[in-house]
């Protein structure tokens, strides 16, 4: 780069040549090279199976908060939890979001009451980028992840302009402001950002008619002050972040007066506290011998109503980390080995029928771990850790995971996991969606261990054909539990969360092909069959209201002199069973499948950002979300069977400005 380009021939009997390079320009004038990372950029190095989501691809859709950045990702399904709270829960390798660890900056975050909403609390303008890594991961983040990790992380403060703002609005009356301001306290040793969220719907929309509003009407508050701390052997980061979510649902009549004894009113009130610090001190630079310690803790409570049923919950969770971490015997050789603990007080109380349950601990878990990464050949590399945990409640438990890559040559790569994972499974605020529903909510007051072995291969192969730059990916995993919370709606009039009897598992087979072209157009296709069951009353059955098939075709152009980029997917949506209900207006006990189309199209002017999009072009939407919707407080009112979209057609317009 930076020559003219020559040509010369080649002659059979001579070894050397001597080549004279011409310069394109005279001596005092610059190139400039500038360029952009990939949406999507596929990790060819870690020996797990991992893609990153990056700050373009964050930008391919509204993206609002974390539930909603996977529309462009054939890895992660997202649904609606239920017809009326508006929670969104993922799914990866057939199995529910709570399997899959949610890292805010290597942070384990997305545990005990943050389960039903937390993916709604991290914004996505604050977010620079999502990794996605499949199997169990790594022990050194904890014993949680069972079908996969997904990391966030935030805009870092020392790379940020002085002042951002983001603004969103949506055909179904949702506003959003986002607005970062940063500071370079230190010139190049402390750095500090304010990231302020505030959304907020305005109106329920009521567009099939049953008299119940398909979206909630909401306020959420959302702060969070980062640090940055960079000096000579020593860097570090902290974070204190603050958030209230208040949002209503229920019939149209309910939103205009709140009057729950006479309409069905649903009420959630969410508040959260939490700060955090990480540190890293190096005292061996030569090999880069290091101590982390990472420190966390969260306030957070639930008050909320579902017609006629209350639930409240409060939570303190603490973790300190100490981690060591060492290449000492070569570069093909890392070391890291830690110690961490965790204490957590739970509670948590429904009232149904006028008699209270309620479900609690004070729960103590220390754990110790190691973790080798090695290269003992050319082409291979690995990754051996195991971690051992003691529990004041589950005693001692042992988490083993493996995760192996083979290079056969620079373009083809193959790799094998392989894992166990344990989650402390908390019944109702996991499942809190059930709660809209006239089923009566039983479960276990004693706290299941979930136990759960992973593992699975992963093949990728790079090539280029006609100019265009193609990965190929074949994988398949398998997740079998020895222990699970099973959700049981098999019954019309009840909803059972209970210890497993007999077997349960997923398997989850995917193939994908990304296509890079030198036009502008990135072409990305999927298709992926899940295979999920488990045993109900000695019958083993498939997991009711997933789709089995995914098939997944995203389109993306962007043109740089233009400032113009475009965006679109489609997805196909298998059908799948749907639970047992008792309801007079619809006996069906599956669903077929179904087609979900998106795009946008984003305007560049300097340090402005214009996008304009839709979301579920072709408004198709379950028919009958709610069953019963005309008898509410009768026995067979139920808001929990979601299978498909319950929202129709929305446009969206948003700016994002960035202030030099």
């Amino acid at each position: 780069m930076g020559f003219h380009s020559n040509s010369f021939t080649i002659k059979s009997n001579q070894l050397n040549y001597s080549i004279e390079m011409v310069s394109l320009v005279q001596t005092g004038k610059q190139i400039v090279v500038t360029g952009e990372r990939a949406s999507t950029q596929i990790d060819y190095s870690n020996a797990q199976k991992s893609e990153f989501i990056t700050s373009k691809g964050l930008k391919k859709a509204a993206c609002c908060n974390l539930s909603e950045s996977f529309e462009t990702n054939p890895s992660v399904d997202v649904s609606f939890s239920d017809a009326l709270s508006g929670a969104k829960q993922i799914e990866m390798l057939g199995l529910a979001g709570k399997y899959s660890q949610i890292l805010q900056e290597r942070v384990n975050s997305n545990i005990g009451l943050m389960q039903p909403f937390g993916l709604g609390f991290i914004p996505g303008s604050w977010m620079n980028s999502i990794q996605i890594a499949k199997g169990t991961g790594s022990v050194t983040t904890g014993y949680e992840s069972v079908s996969g990790q997904i990391n966030v992380e935030y805009k870092k403060p020392q790379d940020l302009l002085p002042l951002f703002v983001n603004l969103y609005s949506n055909s179904l009356g949702r506003y959003e402001a986002n607005i970062d301001y940063s500071l370079d306290v230190i010139p190049s040793k402390v750095q500090s950002t304010l990231f302020a969220h505030y959304s907020t719907g305005i109106r329920g929309n009521d567009m099939n008619k049953d008299g119940f509003t398909e979206v909630p009407t909401y306020n959420q508050f959302n702060l969070l002050n980062k640090w940055n701390f960079n000096f000579e052997s020593f860097e570090g980061q902290a974070g204190l972040k603050v958030m209230t979510d208040t949002r209503h649902s229920g019939e149209m009549n309910f939103l205009d007066g709140n009057d729950r004894a006479k309409y069905w009113g649903l009420e959630i009130k969410n508040r959260m506290a939490e700060y955090y610090t990480k540190t890293g001190i190096v005292f061996d630079s030569e090999h880069y011998q290091s101590i982390g310690i990472i420190t966390n803790y969260r306030y957070h409570d639930i008050h909320s109503y579902f017609g006629q049923k209350d639930y409240s919950a409060f939570e303190n969770f603490f973790n300190l980390q100490v981690l060591y971490d060492n290449n000492y015997f070569g570069d093909d050789y890392k070391l890291k080995f830690g110690t961490d603990i965790k204490l957590i007080g739970y509670r948590e109380y429904l009232q149904q029928n006028n008699i209270t349950s309620d479900f609690g601990y004070d729960q103590t878990v220390s754990g110790l771990f190691g973790e080798l990464t090695a290269k003992p050949m050319e082409n291979l590399f690995l990754v051996l850790g195991t971690r051992a945990d003691y529990s004041n409640i589950h005693k001692l438990f042992v988490t083993p995971r493996l995760n192996l890559k083979y290079n056969f040559d620079e373009f083809t790569f193959f790799r094998l996991a392989y894992g166990k994972g344990h989650f402390l499974a908390n019944p109702l605020s996991e499942n809190i969606s059930m709660l809209s529903s006239a089923r009566k909510v039983s479960f276990d007051k004693n706290q299941i261990l979930e136990r759960a072995t992973n593992y699975g291969i992963n093949f990728l192969h790079k090539f280029n054909l006609w100019n265009l730059d193609i990965d190929f990916q074949l994988e398949a995993f398998r997740t079998v539990f020895d222990n699970q919370l099973i959700v049981d709606m098999e019954k019309p009039s009840e909803i059972n969360l209970l210890n497993m009897t007999g077997v349960s598992y997923a398997n989850s087979y995917q193939i994908q092909t990304l296509i890079t072209t030198n036009f502008g157009f990135i072409f990305n296709l999927a298709y992926r069959l899940n295979v999920v069951k488990y045993t109900i009353d000695n019958i083993i059955v498939q997991k009711p209201l997933m789709s089995q098939e995914k098939g997944f075709i995203n389109i993306e152009y962007s043109d740089s002199d233009l400032g113009l980029a475009t965006d679109i997917t489609l997805s196909y949506n298998g059908g799948g069973r749907i639970a047992a209900h008792h309801n007079s207006n619809s006996s069906a006990n599956s669903f077929a499948p179904f087609w979900i189309c998106n795009g946008q199209i984003t305007k560049t002017f300097s340090t402005l950002d214009v996008y304009l999009g839709v979301e579920n072009l072709t408004n198709f939407v379950q028919s009958n979300p709610i069953l019963s919707p005309e008898t509410p407080f009768g026995n067979t009112f139920d808001a929990t069977q979601i299978w498909g979209p319950i929202q129709g057609r929305t446009v969206y317009l948003g700016i994002r400005y960035l202030f030099n």
